[in-house]
């Protein structure tokens, strides 16, 4: 069974998702001291909040005021004063703050290929390269460093709320297949919607008093906006949601990508329209349409390669070093004619493919080991890779041949699966923080 993630934005190049971001301490802040985008006098070490065991400092606050200000900049938004915006920051640092503490506890860690193999899925996403990315950043003041532990970050939280909300969420066949019904219904014409979205929430179990609050007070951000107000501006000001930060900014979903409660109000709205007060479980949204276009759904290729694989793993008693001359002595043989087939069996500790002389089959790059598929796409046809070390294990890699699949009927399941998960998702991970922030030793000293 495919296991999903958690998507809490997929960080594309210009609109970072900072709620991951962490502690980079002195040696991150801002090189120039007029970037600080505090006016305030304050001691730069100074200690602002204790969450459980740990603190968050001015250092903290101070960077992430920086890189938000950074975001907004590259998203082409205008951010309210700083002032207004650090309850919100500071909101997004303790939870931060809990979730890693808590990731630390249960020993969720992160690889540096993880890493990697997730920047090179946002540098194809965004048809562009490391290089490109690394430019763009640091044009905007950060570094690449930095953007490297935001992403670390992000994908320990990740891990954390999938092994805390994932098991619980379940996608039936049915789900599937009422999914796809709608879908054909609609003769496969889907529509994409480009939204912003502000929520004034709720707390657990809330009293009458508590649903009037928020209800006055999403009225009154709505009559902020009508009177002038940039409804980004507001959501980066006033919105209690994850993505406020990015002001509410939601691009290119379909309404089945969507929260049902989107359904009814964006399907009979305009590009620049805004609704709201729209009451949910969660509090009160106000919604602004961006745009919207309909396109006819594609078929849908997948590229598959035909792949040999030799691994040699280490151990306490194999080293690396003796992996790769290991894998090096079969390299030499190979090149000098000898089978990969045969040598496969004899040696790869890969003993499903070991019987088959490492022969993967069509596969594609998500099916190979977390970080190989990078390896492989950059072979011709009938070459062998140099030896290949990943984590505990060495490889070596023969590219067969490629294909392009029509994977239409798959991809579309898969997809289905993915949206109505992610659905079920961001409910459960919304509850889960509030449970989580509620369990925590929280306390503001500033």
């Amino acid at each position: 069974m495919k296991k999903f993630s958690i998507k809490l934005a997929l960080l594309p190049i210009l609109f970072l998702n900072l709620i991951a971001l962490n502690t980079f301490a002195d040696s991150a802040a801002p090189s120039n001291p007029t970037s600080n985008p505090t006016s305030n006098p304050t001691p730069i070490n100074q200690t602002i909040a204790i969450v459980n065991d740990g603190v968050i400092t001015q250092v903290d606050l101070n960077q992430m005021l920086f890189q938000t200000l950074a975001q907004a900049k590259m998203a082409g938004i205008t951010p309210p004063p700083i002032d207004q915006i650090k309850p919100q920051v500071l909101d997004q640092l303790i939870l931060q703050k809990i979730a890693l503490q808590m990731a630390d506890l249960n020993n969720i860690t992160v690889s540096e290929d993880e890493i990697d193999q997730t920047i090179a899925d946002v540098c194809q996403r965004n048809n562009t390269n490391a290089k490109a990315l690394k430019n763009s950043l640091e044009s905007n003041g950060i570094s690449f460093d930095q953007y490297r532990i935001i992403l670390k970050n992000k994908l320990i939280i990740q891990k954390l709320e999938e092994s805390a909300v994932a098991n619980s969420i379940i996608i039936s066949d049915q789900d599937v297949a009422n999914y796809l019904k709608a879908q054909s219904q609609n003769n496969h014409q889907e529509t994409q919607y480009t939204l912003s979205h502000i929520l004034i929430a709720v707390p657990n179990n809330p009293t009458p008093a508590d649903i009037q609050k928020a209800q006055e007070k999403a009225q009154d951000v709505l009559n902020q906006i009508h009177k002038g107000l940039s409804f980004t501006t507001a959501a980066m000001q006033y919105s209690q949601a994850d993505d406020a930060l990015q002001g509410g900014l939601i691009k290119n979903k379909t309404l089945d990508q969507l929260p049902t409660l989107f359904e009814q109000p964006l399907s009979t709205m305009k590009a620049g329209d805004i609704i709201g007060p729209v009451q949910t479980d969660n509090g009160f949204y106000l919604l602004q349409l961006i745009s919207k276009n309909t396109g006819q759904t594609q078929t849908h290729f997948m590229t598959q390669y035909h792949v040999q694989m030799i691994e040699i793993k280490t151990n306490p008693i194999i080293t690396a070093n003796q992996a790769k001359t290991q894998l090096l002595g079969i390299y030499n043989s190979l090149h000098n004619g000898g089978s990969f087939s045969k040598l496969a069996m004899a040696n790869s500790q890969d003993y499903d493919s070991a019987a088959h002389g490492g022969d993967l089959g069509w596969v594609s790059l998500s099916d190979l080991p977390l970080g190989l598929g990078s390896y492989v796409q950059e072979l011709k046809d009938n070459q062998i890779s140099k030896p290949i070390n990943i984590n505990n294990s060495w490889y070596l890699v023969k590219l067969l041949g490629s294909r392009q699949q029509d994977d239409t009927k798959a991809y579309e399941e898969s997809q289905a699966r993915e949206v109505l998960f992610q659905q079920k998702a961001e409910k459960a991970v919304q509850a889960w923080q509030t449970k989580l922030k509620a369990e925590s030793y929280i306390k503001i000293l500033d």
